[in-house]
């Protein structure tokens, strides 16, 4: 065997070192770029008639579809272990017993919407503007009877951000949506009604079913990042990054699924 040199050593040492190094970068740069998207669009303004259009070609969405598959199946990240105190979930758990009858959920949905919005921190806001447990934009809080001084509130913030959950549950219903009606409300509240709105347009144009979430409205979600489809007529609110919202779905039901049975499986 040829004996390796002082020099030679030295070189293989520093590639070895450069590609771990783009490797660590890389991972950085993935996690950087998964930033919430948060739009402040009413569901007032959102909500307008859904428009018809041509179809469009099905190539890219069945790509897109077997990429979600994929993800689902694969690349979910598991929640982490969340510690409880004598079998609590968290501080406001009576809360979000109370208010979850606004919109008829499991109690620990929504504290599980609050934890992956704010991991339970009642007085945080975003570089968006987002505030409190369930980190509501002031105007939408404002809408549902939180004005901006009381979203630091526990109460306020939850009781706002259900009403919010109930009325996108309402709108939604209005466009035949009752399968698939958690996942889209969870869409509705992490995008903003008018992109979810702009998806159901297209999967309606494209020939998909625009009361189904999986591999068709969540499909068309995702194509709202590519210009050959957010500059399409139809689409009023243009480029969203739909994969965020897919992720932000996945994280918000892995956690209820640890709360519900952590909590014992106690509804109320």
């Amino acid at each position: 065997m040829k004996k390796v040199t002082r020099d030679e050593y030295i070189r293989l040492t520093a590639i070895v070192a450069t590609i771990l190094f783009v490797a660590a970068v890389g991972v950085c740069a993935f996690d950087f770029i998964s930033v919430t998207n948060r739009v402040e669009v009413s569901p007032q303004e959102a909500d307008t008639t859904l428009q018809e259009s041509p179809g469009w070609d099905s190539v890219q969405m069945q790509v897109i579809a077997n990429e979600i598959r994929k993800a689902r199946q694969h690349k979910e990240r598991k929640p982490k272990r969340y510690k409880l105190q004598e079998g609590h979930v968290s501080p406001y758990d009576s809360l979000f017993r109370h208010y979850a009858k606004e919109v008829g959920w499991d109690w620990t949905l929504v504290a599980a919407v609050a934890y992956v919005e704010s991991k339970f921190h009642h007085d945080i806001s975003s570089k968006s503007g987002a505030k409190g447990l369930m980190q509501l934009m002031p105007r939408t809080a404002a809408h549902y009877g939180c004005p901006d001084s009381l979203l630091y509130d526990p109460e306020e913030n939850i009781k706002a951000g259900t009403a919010l959950l109930a009325d996108l549950e309402r709108r939604l219903r209005r466009k035949n949506i009752d399968h698939d009606l958690v996942y889209f409300t969870l869409a509705g509240f992490h995008a903003g009604l008018g992109h979810i709105y702009d998806a159901i347009t297209m999967a309606d144009s494209l020939g998909y079913n625009p009361t189904l979430w999986h591999d068709n409205v969540e499909v068309c979600l995702q194509l709202k990042a590519d210009p050959e489809y957010y500059n399409l007529p139809y689409v009023r609110l243009g480029r969203f990054n739909g994969k965020v919202t897919s992720a932000y779905i996945r994280e918000v039901l892995g956690y209820q699924v640890a709360f519900h049975k952590a909590s014992g499986g106690v509804k109320m």
